[in-house]
C-alpha cells in the first residue's frame, strides 16, 4: 500500500507540473496575440496595397510575375502560396500568351475549367478529371480575392482564407 500511495503522489506531482506548464504557455500565447493580430493586419494592408496596383482582370504574364514578387518579398503569403500562384504563370506559357499580352485571368480559368467540365460529361475518367480541376479551382479562387481586393482595397479586413 505505501508504495502505491508514492506512485500517486508522484504522479500527482507529475500532473501539476504539467499544469503549470500548460497555464505558462496559455499566458504567454496570449501576451502574443496582440503582437499577432497587429502583424496580420499590417500584411492585409501591405497585401491589399500590392495588390491595388494589379487587376486580374487585365494584366499581362509579366505583371503578374512582377506582382508575385512583391508579394514574396514582402512576406505577406507562404512560400507553398507563392509556388502555387506561380503555376499560373506556367498555365499562361503552356496556352503560349506573350509576355506582354493582357489577358482576363478570371474568364482564362472559368474557360479553362468549363472545358474539362465538359469532358467531363463525355468521359468515364471523372476521378482524373477531377484531379486536373482542384488545382484549377484553388488558383481561380485566388484570382477572385485578388481581385475582389484590388477592386474594394477596404475590405482588407475581410477573412481572406473564407
Amino acid at each position: 500500500m505505501q508504495i502505491s500511495s508514492i506512485i500517486n503522489s508522484f504522479t500527482d506531482t507529475l500532473s501539476l507540473g504539467k499544469k503549470a506548464e500548460t497555464a505558462a504557455s496559455a499566458a504567454s500565447q496570449a501576451a502574443s496575440a496582440p503582437e499577432a493580430a497587429v502583424s496580420a493586419t499590417a500584411s492585409r494592408k501591405v497585401l491589399a496595397e500590392i495588390l491595388k496596383k494589379y487587376d486580374v482582370t487585365k494584366i499581362t504574364p509579366e505583371e503578374f510575375s512582377q506582382m508575385l514578387k512583391e508579394l514574396s518579398q514582402a512576406g505577406v503569403l507562404s512560400e507553398k502560396e507563392i509556388q502555387e500562384l506561380s503555376a499560373i504563370r506556367l498555365d499562361l506559357e503552356s496556352a503560349r500568351f506573350d509576355s506582354n499580352e493582357t489577358v482576363n485571368l478570371l474568364d482564362f480559368y472559368n474557360d479553362k475549367i468549363g472545358q474539362i467540365q465538359r469532358q467531363r460529361n463525355s468521359s468515364d475518367d471523372a476521378a482524373s478529371q477531377q484531379e486536373i480541376l482542384a488545382p484549377l479551382i484553388n488558383r481561380l479562387g485566388w484570382l477572385e480575392k485578388f481581385s475582389t481586393i484590388h477592386s474594394h482595397p477596404e475590405a482588407v479586413g475581410v477573412d481572406l482564407a473564407a
